[in-house]
C-alpha cells in the first residue's frame, strides 16, 4: 500500500509518540540500573567495587539511548511495511516514502527527547588515560547522529550495532568501568535471563514494534 506523505506524517508522530511511552511502561533505564548495581555486588569483595548512584541526568542518557535503539529498529522495518504496488508481481519497497518517512519519524523523535530533557545531556568523551582514566562532557547528544550510528554497524555487519549501544549504556552507567559493563547493554537485547523478563529482547524489541503499529506490526521478535 502506497502512502500519501501526509500519512506518513501523522504515522511518524504516533510511532514516536508510542517509542516515548514505551520508555516509561517498559521500565528499560530503571531495569538496567538495577543489573548495573546487581554486577557490582557480584564482583570480588577484594575488588571493593561500589555501584555509582544514579541521577536524573542518568537516566536521561539511558533513556535516550534507548529511544535512539528503538528508532533504528524502527527503519529497519520500513522496507517490508512502506511499499509500492506493482501489477503482477509483489510489492517493492517505497523508497521516496520510505525516505520521507524516516525524515518525519526523527524530527518527532527530537521533539520527545526534548520533552523528556534529553537536550541537557551531552556526549561522555575520554579526556585523560594516565594517571587513571578520566571522562568529561562532549557535544550535545543527537537521535539522527546515534541512529545513523547503528545503521552504518548494520550495514558493515549485521547485529554489530549491539556493540555500540553497549558501550554507550555502559559510558551512561559507569564510565571508568564501561568495558565491563557493556555486556549490560547488550544483554539487555541478547540475553533474557540476564536481568529479568523486563530487560529481554522481546520486552526491548516491543517498544519499536509498538511504535510501528500504525503499519499494524505485532510486537518485534527475534531478528
Amino acid at each position: 500500500m502506497a502512502y500519501s506523505c501526509a500519512q506518513l506524517k501523522e504515522l511518524a508522530v504516533k510511532t514516536a509518540r508510542y517509542l516515548a511511552a514505551g520508555l516509561s511502561e517498559l521500565k528499560l533505564a530503571e531495569g538496567m540500573r538495577d543489573a548495573y548495581v546487581e554486577s557490582c555486588r557480584e564482583a570480588p569483595p577484594q575488588f571493593g567495587v561500589t555501584p555509582r548512584t544514579l541521577a536524573c541526568e542518568d537516566f536521561r542518557r539511558h533513556n535516550f539511548e534507548i529511544l535512539s535503539f528503538a528508532t533504528f529498529l524502527v527503519f529497519g522495518l520500513l522496507k517490508a511495511r512502506i511499499t509500492k504496488r506493482r501489477a503482477f508481481m509483489r510489492n517493492k519497497p517505497d523508497e521516496a516514502g520510505i525516505s520521507y518517512f524516516q525524515e518525519q519519524l526523527l524530527h518527532e523523535i527530537h521533539d520527545c527527547a526534548l520533552q523528556l530533557k534529553c537536550h541537557e545531556v551531552r556526549e561522555i568523551i575520554l579526556v585523560k588515560l594516565d594517571p587513571k582514566l578520566e571522562f568529561g562532557c562532549g557535544e550535545p547528544v543527537a537521535v539522527a547522529d546515534r541512529v545513523f550510528d547503528y545503521l552504518e554497524a548494520n550495514v558493515s555487519n549485521r547485529g554489530s550495532e549491539l556493540r555500540p549501544f553497549g558501550k554507550h549504556i555502559a559510558l551512561a552507567l559507569d564510565p571508568p568501568r564501561y568495558p565491563v559493563l557493556e555486556l549490560i547493554g547488550m544483554a539487555t537485547l541478547e540475553n533474557p535471563s540476564r536481568s529479568g523478563a523486563d530487560h529481554s529482547e522481546d520486552h526491548f524489541r516491543k517498544v519499536a514494534g509498538g511504535g510501528a503499529d500504525a503499519f499494524a506490526l505485532r510486537a518485534m521478535t527475534r531478528r
